[in-house]
């Protein structure tokens, strides 16, 4: 495939006097060509404004600016007609990942990946040229949504090259994007190794091709893949890149879809479970396609289920492509974290067959779907009714004292929201941070505050000390799971395929209404009960610490340890059961009548 030579400097362009032309347009010829089906396919792009001034030393000078009404279409063809380097164009090709292993979860957090990444010919245009300024860049796009400022890879990677080289240059930057965000193609990637590129042209190459390769690993995984020959097998997070035969012939067609929606990378990475990863070895894959070319088998994709779990309508787009295609593609499968699904082997949009019966099906799946959050609802409050009727609770008609507390309940949710959104800082990282968790779990003992105004204010006229915690422990949990579960499984059980997420919801609220009992409990005996064996106050204040911040356990469990779901649903039935044993015999004993 071509080489970063190939790619970047056989699109120099110098100026010439003549308007730009069609011949202008980047030569690069890629393995295979794409139809790209997509939102940004339907838009009318915005244009921008070019405003000419001549400087002191006879060089025009060109600001490029947003213009949102595109009335104008004059780019930056005016700048400097003398100059023998003054303006560059360059395309900006994106990249499939024929397959994507998921090898190892790494102690800063990261993933080790083995890939097969390939560029294709969608690519974006990028024009560069020198600007006056030694303070700031000026980028202009031509789509809303892409941020101008330090967040786009572009600025990081000329502000890169600048702290690497010393030099001292700035630049106008216009971007044509093609390639959408959020679609796994690595657009962004591509076009921060493009910058890299033409700073270090318009600096007289102060850098090797080799330096700005190891240099871009510090802004971004995929982008070293960006100065390979087009074909690459990478690993480690992506920046180890090893250059090999391009696995796809020049004239190979194909199509690449994708929905409106977009996979968000954090959210793919952070649903990931390692033992639901192919056990293929990835130089077994790059093997069999070195030997026998692009199949089903070989293509793939680790992050496939956990995007599914994203975006569901997603596994239902590829299903539905593999069905319509008929078998003319080679391969379907997801590029890098999603949302683009590749057919290789066929250049023709799939066509997809009207579904017959509309009326009939939705009704047929409105009902299983509803008898799904049945269930899960069933599990999820069936066991606070049982506890209910079992115990004297139901016999000393204890309900009032139930919902005073559930309302006891509310009110301190409320203020707890209130502390977190003022005190908690707000991040996108999935990582866990120790003081924040701090933070949550000191926020997390009003929770011990609304339960002991519960248990000292609240009375009933028929109830006695022993059965008044379990009276304010069962509404307790059950407030929680109706504010916490009910909007969630309302929405989700509904869905049209089954998963196990929402009857693991079920349990964990299970395993709540256990704990809530049992810190109800330990509460009544720290603040109600006076004549207690001194040898167990101890115990009792540091079971009810223990209960009080399982929250927190369990988010260092989740984002520090990386436990999954189902393993901290087990961990938490398990620690529930032990904390009501506990509870149990200690209230057992402090029950006993003194010697």
């Amino acid at each position: 495939m071509a080489s970063t030579q190939f790619l970047c400097s056989s699109h120099l362009f110098p100026s010439s006097r003549s308007s730009f032309r069609s011949s202008h347009l980047p030569r690069f010829k890629p393995y295979g060509s794409s139809n790209f089906h997509s939102k940004l396919h339907c838009q009318r792009p915005h244009l921008v404004r070019a405003m000419v001034s001549d400087s002191n030393t006879s060089r025009k000078q060109v600001e490029i600016e947003y213009d949102p009404e595109g009335r104008i279409n004059k780019l930056a063809d005016e700048v400097d007609k003398d100059a023998p380097f003054s303006r560059l164009t360059l395309f900006s090709p994106c990249k499939i990942n024929i397959f994507l292993r998921i090898t190892n979860k790494r102690e800063d957090g990261y993933h080790d990946l083995a890939s097969l990444f390939h560029v294709i010919s969608l690519g974006d245009i990028i024009k560069f040229s020198l600007s006056p300024s030694k303070t700031t860049d000026r980028l202009s796009t031509n789509v809303s949504g892409v941020p101008l400022d330090d967040r786009n890879l572009i600025i990081k990677a000329l502000n890169l090259y600048r702290k690497k080289t010393g030099s001292d240059k700035f630049f106008w930057i216009h971007l044509d994007k093609r390639v959408p965000t959020g679609a796994g193609l690595g657009g962004g990637s591509s076009n921060a190794a493009t910058a890299l590129w033409a700073a270090n042209q318009f600096s007289g190459c102060l850098a090797t091709e080799e330096e700005l390769q190891e240099w871009s690993s510090e802004i971004g995984s995929d982008i070293p893949f960006f100065f390979s020959q087009g074909a690459a097998y990478c690993s480690g997070r992506g920046e180890i890149v090893q250059n090999i035969a391009p696995p796809l012939s020049l004239d190979i067609p194909m199509v690449l879809i994708k929905p409106q929606e977009a996979c968000s990378t954090a959210e793919v990475y952070k649903r990931l479970r390692l033992d639901q990863t192919s056990n293929v070895d990835p130089l077994t894959l790059l093997e069999n396609i070195k030997r026998n070319g692009i199949s089903q088998d070989v293509c793939i994709n680790d992050l496939e289920i956990p995007a599914f779990e994203v975006l569901p309508s997603l596994k239902r787009l590829k299903q539905r492509i593999i069905a319509a295609s008929r078998g003319e593609h080679d391969a379907v499968f997801m590029s890098g974290s999603g949302s683009t699904i590749v057919g290789v082997g066929s250049a023709d949009p799939p066509q997809f067959k009207k579904k017959k019966k509309k009326k009939k099906r939705r009704r047929r799946r409105r009902r299983m779907t509803l008898f799904h959050f049945f269930n899960c609802a069933i599990l999820t409050f069936g066991p606070h009714a049982v506890y209910y009727s079992a115990t004297p609770l139901s016999e000393y008609d204890t309900l009032g004292t139930s919902i005073k507390a559930a309302v006891v309940y509310l009110a301190t949710a409320l203020v707890k929201l209130i502390c977190l959104a003022t005190f908690l800082k707000v991040s996108e990282s999935d990582s866990f941070d120790p003081y924040q968790e701090l933070l949550k779990a000191l926020i997390g003992f009003i929770d011990v505050a609304g339960l002991y105004f519960a248990l000292a204010q609240l009375t009933h006229r028929n109830i006695s000390q022993n059965h008044k915690f379990q009276a304010v422990g069962l509404g307790w949990a059950f407030a929680d799971s109706v504010l916490h579960r009910l909007a969630p499984l309302w929405v989700g059980a509904r869905g049209l395929e089954f998963t196990w997420d929402y009857i693991l919801q079920g349990l964990e609220a299970n395993a709540n209404l256990v704990l809530s009992i049992s810190l109800a409990a330990l509460g009544s005996l720290m603040w109600l009960r006076k004549n207690k064996p001194k040898t167990l106050i101890p115990i009792i204040y540091v079971c009810a610490g223990i209960v009080a911040t399982m929250p927190s356990i369990t988010s260092y469990l989740r984002r520090g340890l990386g436990w999954h779901f189902p393993k901290i649903v087990g961990f938490e039935l398990f620690t529930s059961l032990v904390m009501a044993f506990i509870s149990w015999q200690l209230f057992s004993a402090c029950q006993r009548p003194s010697l």
